[in-house]
């Protein structure tokens, strides 16, 4: 008997602290609340027409509220549906996946890369045709790769040609000038330029200069000069008293000159190689400023112009050499030549 009331007693208290557990306040689905939401990108990058897939993670896995919405912040730039974006135009955009009062973000960047050359959206089968419809003021982006380019062109407005942003490559068996600036304010920029073959018989320039206020920055220059060697291949070739350029942060390899001046302007922040340097004509006096040379046979070559009067001192080719990293400079005119900042004696 004891035994039984024993074991009814021991059901009992089972019973009971079910019953308390079950009355307790343990939420049920439908109050769970969520406590966050992830991605499994919080960024991308696409191509105009190309798509993404995002996932939403909500937590915790039993929330009540696990619908998720999805929004954009420009739609002209990224759309998004059930999680899959689609680039639609160059741009930044902000997508939102929201769930429960809570939310998280992936920023996505379109590019416009194209295999083609562009003036904005516009695709162009080459470089002289989006040169031929260029407004003035015009940006020709100009995609990666390589292009074979012959024939001169010349710009006659004030475009800017810009590489894209990798590495945009210009080749080149021409025997004359490949880019002619006949217009002010022209900007090139980010684009490598290289001469395929040897040019012996004519003189060579990747850009002639015409105009002034002309910039080229971040380019390279790649010929197939050796010192020693009778072609005149030149990187740019400036008219003179073409004046206001500015050249800054290009590469100068294997060219015999990386410049030809004979106008006021400024070259900075260059590099150059297995050239016989920049040369300039001792009437305009060019600011030059931290550039930097290796294994020329000259670094800054100033020299007599037709009789006119020299604006170049000693000093001033002193200066020329310690703000140049120690150029070799020589100062044709009054035969002074100047290395690491000090004046060159026999």
């Amino acid at each position: 008997m004891k035994k039984m009331i024993y074991g009814l007693s021991v059901l009992l208290a089972a019973v009971l602290l079910f019953a308390v557990a079950a009355c307790g306040g343990d939420e049920t689905p439908k109050d769970i609340a969520v406590t966050g939401v992830t991605l499994d990108q919080t960024d991308a990058t696409l191509k105009i027409g190309e798509t993404v897939k995002l996932t939403a993670t909500v937590s915790p896995q039993n929330a009540a509220q696990k619908t998720v919405t999805w929004t954009s912040s420009s739609n002209e730039i990224a759309t998004v549906s059930g999680g899959t974006v689609t680039a639609v135009k160059t741009g930044s955009a902000t997508i939102t996946a929201s769930a429960g009062g809570k939310k998280a973000t992936c920023t996505v960047n379109v590019l416009h890369v194209s295999d083609k050359v562009t003036i904005g959206d516009q695709e162009y089968e080459s470089l002289s045709a989006a040169v031929g419809a260029a407004d003035e003021g015009a940006v020709i982006e100009i995609a990666n790769g390589t292009y074979t380019v012959n024939e001169p062109i010349t710009l006659e407005k004030g475009v800017t040609l810009r590489g894209e942003a990798g590495y945009t490559q210009i080749t080149t068996t021409a025997t004359a000038n490949v880019i002619t600036v006949a217009a002010e304010g022209v900007t090139i920029e980010g684009i490598g330029f290289t001469k395929t073959d040897k040019t012996v018989e004519t003189a060579f320039s990747f850009i002639h200069a015409e105009k002034n206020g002309l910039t080229v920055k971040n380019c390279t220059f790649t010929g197939q000069y050796a010192d020693g060697d009778s072609e005149v291949v030149r990187a740019m070739v400036f008219n003179a008293g073409v004046s206001g350029y500015t050249i800054e942060g290009n590469t100068f390899k294997s060219v015999r000159q990386p410049a030809y001046l004979e106008g006021n302007g400024t070259v900075r922040n260059n590099h150059t190689e297995g050239t016989r340097g920049f040369v300039v004509c001792c009437n305009y006096k060019v600011t030059m400023e931290g550039n930097t040379f290796r294994n020329n046979a000259v670094d800054i070559a100033i020299i007599e112009n037709n009789g006119a009067e020299n604006e170049y001192t000693e000093a001033d080719a002193i200066d020329l050499s310690s703000k140049n990293n120690g150029a070799f400079v020589d100062l044709q005119p009054l035969s002074i030549q100047v290395k690491n900042g000090q004046k060159v004696t026999a």
